[in-house]
């Protein structure tokens, strides 16, 4: 399940107004790009004049750039990696706050995430802007007064916002299983309503409005939701997220286990993020 972007330029998911961008933040998605495109929005917000929250594509050889507004100075990144068209990428967008610069980290479906190269980062000074009478979209630039005419050239399958800088092995963990943590302040799965509503798996509230965009396959990860009892379909484990082993469905389908430093197949239910949702 995936919702596709561009087919117009006011394609959207609308999630309203939303908390506070924070000074520490992490945003994460998958998606397929199909034509890179100058100033076309992954997601955000912005009040037309005093700032701009958000992730796009600035120069069409390179990668994308990020920026979260401060009072006395943008924090901002921007890759110099060649995103590859017609395939999955796997992103994630790191504001440190005031005390490094943003960071942009990329993969695949056969590559863990790595922290791409830059043509320019600065960090941010002073503190975040406020940005809460905005609305924020996914695949494409929400504004408080306009529409936003900058949607995605592609597809979105999972977005989440977590409210703190990620480290890398946090990253690569949510690459291979999206999961909700205390932090996650918006968790969806594009697509799985379909494009009526789109709920908000972390808890927060934070459902979308589809506009223009449509109903496409999903990113071929392992079951997002565990797998069934009795399960037998093709998987294959992902790469070593921060250097340790891969991670398996779980037999009794309520989660995942981990191969511990003995060997032993050991039970982590922090990995399913929806394991509440079944036993209720």
């Amino acid at each position: 399940m995936a919702l596709t972007f561009g087919g117009a330029t006011t394609d959207r998911v609308d999630l309203g107004k939303i908390i506070q961008t924070p000074a520490n933040v992490t945003f994460l998605l998958w998606h397929f790009l199909t034509t890179r495109t100058n100033g076309r929005r992954l997601f955000g917000r912005t009040d037309n004049a005093t700032y701009t929250n958000n992730a796009f594509w600035d120069f069409v050889a390179a990668g994308p750039s990020f920026e979260v507004t401060f009072s006395g100075g943008g924090a901002t990144a921007t890759s110099s990696k060649t995103y590859a068209t017609s395939k999955w990428w796997f992103s994630a967008f790191v504001c440190n706050g005031t005390s490094a610069a943003p960071q942009i980290f990329s993969g695949d479906l056969a590559t863990a995430a790595t922290e791409d190269p830059y043509s320019s980062q600065t960090a941010g000074t002073g503190t975040p802007l406020g940005d809460t009478g905005d609305t924020w979209n996914i695949g494409n630039l929400g504004t408080g007064t306009t529409t936003s005419t900058l949607a995605y050239r592609g597809a979105i399958a999972v977005f989440a916002r977590v409210d703190r800088s990620m480290t890398l092995g946090e990253i690569r963990r949510w690459q291979w299983h999206p999961l909700v943590d205390a932090d996650t302040k918006t968790f969806h799965v594009l697509g799985y309503n379909g494009t009526g509503t789109q709920p908000d798996w972390s808890g927060h509230a934070n459902a979308g409005t589809v506009t223009g965009a449509s109903q496409s396959a999903h990113v071929p990860l392992g079951p997002l939701y565990g797998a069934a009892v009795g399960w037998h379909g093709a998987f294959t484990a992902a790469a070593s997220p921060a250097g340790g082993a891969p991670t398996y469905p779980g037999a009794d389908g309520c989660g995942v286990f981990y191969r511990s430093e003995s060997g032993l197949l050991l039970p982590d239910r922090t990995q399913d993020a929806f394991a509440h949702l079944r036993a209720a």
